[in-house]
């Protein structure tokens, strides 16, 4: 069976009205693995979670999502529609079978946005430009740009996260897990949902929560800016480093409404989190 063909039906999902969410949050719990919170290490595995009876299992499953948002804030809004105690338990026991196929079939760093954009139309992805960067190539940037632990990278055009991850992971490789803490990670996209995938697969890649923030704008017409901690007032930042992959559609050349004008703004806990000596 075909990769697209496997997502194709896990996204049918036993006629759940919502099958790309339910099937893009079944991606996301598989992924997060032994992460998953739980009140206590027998309970955090997938492998827990999913041998939990079929009438409780759907249940079960919404806890979870619950719980990764009280845990990671930005994950707000990734599961919005998300109801996996309404699945029918057959349903939900067929897309545990399916989901460790479909994990394999796509690289684990942008597993989320791969079958995200799987799930779209082409004439949409053509619309909007959403062509999202495959890993090798967003690597092979940070690679050429080598980022450094202490500095800050930005995408203003982030699609699905693949070249913030990629700075996150070659940092990582060079120069520690602990250095890469210092990195700060920065990306706009125009797509609410796309957004949403992004922050979710930081997540995924182990981003530390404060380490980075996802926008939803428009990179083009609304400058990024931040709270001066000594007069506190708004200022435009600077990026030494932007990673990217521009859109080339017509939503790359929106932005003539008011709200797409207005200035993005990172927030504190990003700009002035403790980072680790270098």
């Amino acid at each position: 069976m075909s990769r697209r063909l496997e997502l194709t039906t896990l996204l049918a999902f036993g006629g759940e009205p919502r099958p790309a969410e339910h099937a893009l949050g079944f991606l996301f719990l598989r992924l997060l693995g032994e992460h998953l919170p739980g009140a206590n290490e027998s309970s955090t595995a997938w492998e827990h979670l999913a041998a939990i009876p079929g009438r409780q299992l759907g249940a079960a499953l919404d806890d979870t999502c619950r719980a990764c948002e009280q845990v990671w804030p930005a994950l707000k809004g990734f599961f919005d529609g998300v109801e996996f105690s309404r699945c029918p338990a057959p349903a939900l026991r067929r897309s545990i079978e399916l989901v460790g196929r479909v994990v394999a079939a796509y690289p684990s760093a942008t597993c989320l946005a791969e079958a995200y954009q799987t799930t779209r139309s082409l004439s949409t992805s053509q619309w909007q430009g959403a062509y999202f960067t495959l890993y090798k190539l967003a690597r092979a940037q940070a690679l050429l740009l080598e980022p450094q632990p202490d500095e800050w990278v930005l995408d203003p055009c982030c699609g699905g996260g693949a070249m913030l991850i990629a700075a996150l992971d070659v940092v990582r490789e060079r120069y520690g897990v602990e250095a890469a803490l210092g990195l700060t990670l920065v990306g706009v996209e125009l797509d609410v949902r796309t957004a949403e995938i992004a922050r979710a697969s930081l997540v995924l890649a182990g981003a530390h929560p404060d380490q980075f923030w996802v926008g939803t704008g428009n990179s083009l017409t609304q400058p990024l800016v931040g709270r001066d901690r000594s007069s506190g007032r708004l200022r435009e930042l600077q990026f030494p480093h932007i990673l990217t992959n521009p859109p080339f559609g017509r939503a790359a050349s929106r932005g003539t409404g008011a709200e797409l004008r207005e200035p993005l703004v990172v927030p504190d806990r990003v700009l002035y989190r403790p980072v680790p000596a270098r």
